[in-house]
Parts: structure tokens; C-alpha cells; sequence
């Protein structure tokens, strides 16, 4: 099968920590600012543990603003109610090279109840997928795209969007 490049398999990622060329696997997720948060893993561990059993996180990067303050009102988590961890798995289809790091890679992962294994259903993610599904229900396909492009016509500079700013933007 042709991968896009830079698009990575687990086998690849093996002999390239094998090899000393990846180092790093950033395990991410997008917050409700569309920034990506998670963790850092040696490469050999992501490729021996990680990739195969996921890693937790804690709640609480669900209900912060962009100062990382817990906001409160939440229902999912919060200091009254508590904060515990998800889990963290790796979807490895989206596993690639993070050239802009130096001997990185990235995965995105699914959010997951850590006791249910359902997806939590307040993630970015989680949210996405049921909006997909609730397209295709209708017989509808979802697009996407990022590009360049000024964000107001007054801004007047290019902006780059990152992998965890995609914007759906028209249902077919």
C-alpha cells in the first residue's frame, strides 16, 4: 500500500528507534482549543508498550482554558466532582514523522473512559467522529482541508494551520 508521505507503520517506526533515527513519539490529542496536548515516549517503548496498550492522561486537560486554569461548570470532571485519567489510544493510522521535531514522530489518539473504554464523549475527537457518523447516516460525505490563508481579510498575513486546527467545512 502507498502512504502519504511522511505517514509512518509501527514495523518503520521499529527499525528507525532501531536505527537511532526516531527517538521521540509525541502520543497527542487535540483540546477544545484545538491545541495538541498528551506526552513524549521513547521511541522503543512507544513501538514495545504504548502502541499496543495506550497511555493515560488526566481529565483535567478537558476542562482548562488556555492558561491550563480549570474552568468551572464542567460536568465530565471538576474540583468538585474530581479529576481522574483517560486513556490515551493510539491511532495508528494517523502515526507519522514530526519533521518539524528532531527525531519525532506524532500519533493522534482516540480519548477513552479509562473503567468503560468508551470514547469520552466531550473529547474533540469523540465529537468529530459522531458528526461524520451522523453524515454519512444521511448519505452525506464529510470533507476537510487546511491552507494558508488570511484568517480575516484585514489580518493581512499568512497563517499556518497545524495538524490539530483542521477545519470541517462543508458536508457534500
Amino acid at each position: 500500500m502507498n502512504r502519504p508521505k511522511g505517514i509512518l507503520a509501527l514495523e518503520q517506526l521499529r527499525k528507525m528507534a532501531a536505527q537511532g533515527e526516531i527517538e521521540t513519539v509525541v502520543v497527542g490529542f487535540t483540546d477544545h482549543y484545538g491545541r495538541l496536548l498528551g506526552k513524549r515516549f521513547d521511541a522503543e517503548m512507544f513501538v514495545e508498550e504504548i502502541s499496543r496498550d495506550g497511555a493515560h492522561a488526566c481529565d483535567y486537560l478537558l476542562t482548562v482554558d488556555m492558561e491550563m486554569d480549570p474552568v468551572p461548570g464542567y460536568r465530565f470532571a471538576s474540583w468538585e466532582l474530581g479529576y481522574g485519567d483517560f486513556h490515551l489510544v493510539p491511532d495508528l493510522a494517523t502515526l507519522r514523522l514530526a519533521s518539524w521535531l528532531e527525531k519525532s514522530a506524532l500519533v493522534l489518539c482516540d480519548v477513552k473512559n479509562e473503567k468503560t473504554h468508551e470514547q469520552v464523549s466531550v473529547a474533540p475527537r469523540s465529537i468529530l467522529r459522531r458528526q461524520v457518523d451522523a453524515a454519512k447516516k444521511l448519505g452525506k460525505e464529510s470533507t476537510a482541508s487546511c491552507s494558508r490563508t488570511p484568517v480575516h481579510p484585514k489580518a493581512g498575513s499568512l497563517v499556518a494551520l497545524t495538524a490539530s486546527t483542521v477545519r470541517l467545512i462543508s458536508l457534500i
